[in-house]
């Protein structure tokens, strides 16, 4: 109780998400589908990223570990589904646009990725507009031998 207390003030619902990143469950039980709103705030905006989407000083910061946010998103996708894609289409801006750079198979997360942008696009036509720019601009992007980014997508 004291938890959802402390999220009613400004900034406190970001700051107890970043605290419970590594306690998936806990931040599951206090926040359900609305953490997904927090965690997605911590990911890089893609204005953040160099133009071949390799640098972005953010990812290399402790403020929130990339890796444990895309985590908790895929686990939250993969139980609340649609509702959990509710908050992403009604309370963030541009959700499939921060994912998309995650897709690079460097990062390790592609299967985590998928997971949220499935439930995300198969509702919300908006965040199919905004990956579809994404694609465009960036799919061929080489990110490993031989394949790019659109490649690791299809």
């Amino acid at each position: 109780m004291a938890l959802t207390n402390v999220a009613e003030l400004p900034r406190g619902f970001e700051e107890i998400t970043r605290q419970l990143l590594a306690k998936i469950n806990i931040l599951d039980e206090v926040f359900g589908a609305r953490a997904v709103k927090p965690l997605h705030n911590f990911l890089p905006k893609l204005s953040e990223y160099d133009a071949m989407l390799e640098n972005c000083a953010r990812l290399h910061s402790d403020w929130a570990p990339w890796s444990q946010v895309i985590e908790a998103l895929a686990f939250l996708f993969q139980k609340y589904k649609e509702e959990a894609a509710q908050v992403a289409m009604d309370q963030t801006i541009n959700f499939s646009e921060k994912l998309a750079p995650f897709i690079n198979p460097k990062y390790g997360v592609q299967h985590n990725i998928f997971i949220c942008l499935a439930e995300i696009l198969s509702i919300d036509v908006y965040n199919c507009h905004i990956m579809q720019k994404f694609i465009l601009k960036y799919g061929e992007l080489p990110v490993t031998n031989n394949r790019t980014l659109k490649h690791e997508m299809f």
